[in-house]
């Protein structure tokens, strides 16, 4: 049995230290998500809901705005490996994300995904490129459904509708 050198105990305790700030951020209170996916290089602003456990490989790709919620399950792909079969370098790409968006449940973030500010996601839907400003985007692959203004107004509607407060 060999003994292991001083660069492979180094590679051991860095795979140990990174593969434990993984788990405490799955096994965190969602309150204090984002404090720690920041420790992993994520960029995040103010009075964020972060329940997904997880930014992807890369977190220091990903800029997410102020008051943000981010739903279970959403997935952020910061790279593309589908050209490493086609002789082609594999694509490393950031996701930007704006303020005051709502991005459903099983959402998926592909790479040079960018969502301005107000923007809504809808669960399940697989984002790539641009999500422009007051959009609601739902849909494989996503596309516009209405602007944030009339997704509230139809709320607010069908609120009173059923008697309740808006």
């Amino acid at each position: 049995m060999r003994s292991l050198g001083s660069l492979e105990w180094k590679a051991i305790r860095f795979r140990g230290k990174w593969a434990w700030r993984k788990l405490l951020v799955q096994l965190a209170d969602p309150r204090d998500r984002p404090a720690l996916l920041r420790k992993q290089g994520a960029t995040i602003g103010q009075d964020c809901t972060i329940l997904t456990k997880s930014l992807g490989t890369e977190p220091k790709l990903v800029t997410i705005g102020d008051h943000c919620a981010i739903a279970g399950g959403t997935l952020f792909l910061t790279h593309d490996a589908a050209t490493w079969g086609c002789g082609v370098k594999t694509v490393f790409d950031g996701i930007h994300i704006g303020n005051n968006v709502f991005i459903g449940a099983n959402v998926i973030l592909l790479p040079r995904t960018r969502i301005g500010d107000d923007a809504i996601i809808g669960a399940g839907a697989v984002v790539g490129g641009e999500v422009p400003a007051g959009m609601v985007y739902a849909g494989n692959p996503a596309r516009p459904v209405c602007t944030t203004e009339e997704y509230r107004d139809k709320q607010v509607q069908r609120r009173l509708a059923k008697g309740l407060e808006p």
